[in-house]
């Protein structure tokens, strides 16, 4: 086998339902050809959940689409720096840009998960996009993704992730400078470490508030949407109403034309039952007349 690493990866991205058999023979084949770290390192792999196998399958056949990401990570840990010196409008752009740009890819793994026959939930096609975007922050998340050897998708991060390039208190070289300088220089190298610890921490503050700015929007968008959908439901119901009471109207306009028409023919009845009881009575009268006459002959 020529790349035990490529081996791991298509173990990863391969089909779900046959994960352990392959595994098993990965790890055999990697023994036979006396490969052991990599047979143990086959032997313990585990089995991907779904959203990390649409990751792994979309980075072992798009690897080029995958790399966009690291570049425009690149860019904002470049872009980090310098929100550092107080030039925080690249970074803005930026995190906006990275939005779009983790929507996309991972709008289109979740694409090429259906064009191989894979059906993937809102939940886990969200959890693509989680993925994807730790990616940019994290080196271990972005070297399994690189790798399509993720397990399972990570859990979402809070802003952009840890400053490169920015040395911890006890690691920072202004301090080190100073321990050999005069009392002077140590102080100013203190001033200066106060000066950049607070810099950092306003370029955390700035990368979370924008990623709660951006969670907002899109909560809002969410909203918008509702409102959209909500508004034309009533509209559709309102004009539902209006039908009906118009259709009620007709009928209750028919209705008092039929009582109407039913009122005036019960008056004919009446007088129709009326003349009838005058003409059996005048029947009577003169029946009983006829007999009067007939007697008398």
């Amino acid at each position: 086998m020529d790349d035990p690493d490529h081996a791991l990866a298509e173990l990863y991205a391969g089909d779900p339902s046959t994960f352990t058999t392959r595994r098993a023979a990965l790890a055999k084949e990697l023994q036979a050809q006396g490969a052991q770290d990599a047979a143990t390192r086959v032997q313990t792999a585990r089995k991907p959940t779904l959203a990390a196998w649409v990751v792994n399958r979309f980075a072992l056949d798009h690897p080029d689409v995958v790399e966009t990401l690291f570049e425009l990570g690149a860019e904002l840990v470049a872009a980090q720096r310098r929100a550092l010196a107080g030039r925080a409008d690249e970074l803005r752009a930026l995190t906006g840009r990275r939005r779009d740009v983790v929507s996309t890819v991972a709008q289109r793994a979740i694409e090429h998960a259906h064009e191989l026959d894979v059906r993937v939930s809102g939940a886990v096609g969200e959890e693509v996009r989680v993925a994807f975007d730790v990616a940019l922050a994290d080196p271990e998340v972005a070297m399994l993704v690189r790798g399509a050897t993720l397990e399972r998708a990570p859990a979402p991060a809070a802003g952009f992730g840890p400053l490169e390039g920015i040395h911890a208190v006890g690691d920072a070289p202004s301090v080190r400078a100073s321990a050999t300088s005069s009392s002077k220089s140590s102080s100013t190298g203190v001033t200066d470490l106060k000066a950049d610890r607070k810099a950092a921490a306003r370029a955390r503050a700035i990368a979370d508030q924008q990623a709660r700015v951006d969670e907002l929007a899109r909560a809002a968008r969410t909203a918008t949407k509702e409102l959209d959908r909500a508004r034309r439901e009533a509209h559709a119901l309102d004009t539902e109403v209006d039908a009906t009471r118009a259709a009620l109207r007709d009928l209750e306009a028919t209705l008092e034309t039929l009582a109407l028409r039913a009122q005036r023919a019960a008056t004919a009845v009446a007088s129709a039952e009326r003349t009838h009881a005058d003409a059996v009575a005048e029947v009577k009268a003169a029946e009983a007349r006829l007999d009067e006459l007939t007697a008398e002959t």
